[in-house]
């Protein structure tokens, strides 16, 4: 049985941030990793919160001098979050209800990894690709 969308995105690379960093360094982050969000961790990568792209934008709205301020101060606190049982189409749900792009994936507290919205795009499409071709297969036959 192949791995599937969430167990995936749990095995790979996860760019994470800690609360004491400065929100320069974050936007640094989200630029060179290319990355809309950074998963927030202690040092024991236990899930503090999550700092994206909407956090930083809303801050600067609020304030023009971000200079002094912590990731922490930044972050949102009430993470959505999905466990390694979650199914695509259930992260797919979790994002348009609450209208996020990310959703970090867990186990407790812990950590495993970060699911995009452009994962759950890219699995859809695989998806739909493989259908058109059983179909072009079945009507070929």
């Amino acid at each position: 049985m192949s791995a599937t969308l969430v167990q995936t995105a749990s095995n790979r690379l996860c760019h994470t941030i800690i609360p004491s960093t400065f929100l320069k360094s974050a936007i640094e982050k989200l630029v060179n990793y290319r990355v809309g969000a950074l998963p927030v961790v202690d040092q024991s990568k236990a899930l503090k919160g999550i700092i994206s792209e909407r956090d930083i934008i809303r801050q600067l709205h609020l304030s023009n001098n971000i200079n002094d301020l912590q990731v922490g101060c930044v972050m949102t606190r009430n993470v959505i979050t999905c466990n390694l049982d979650a199914r695509a189409n259930e992260v797919m749900e979790i994002m348009t209800k609450y209208r996020i792009r990310h959703v970090p994936i867990t186990e407790g507290k812990k950590l495993l990894g970060i699911i995009s919205i452009g994962d759950v795009v890219s699995r859809l499409l695989k998806r739909y690709k493989d259908e058109a071709e059983l179909l072009k297969s079945y009507i070929n036959s």
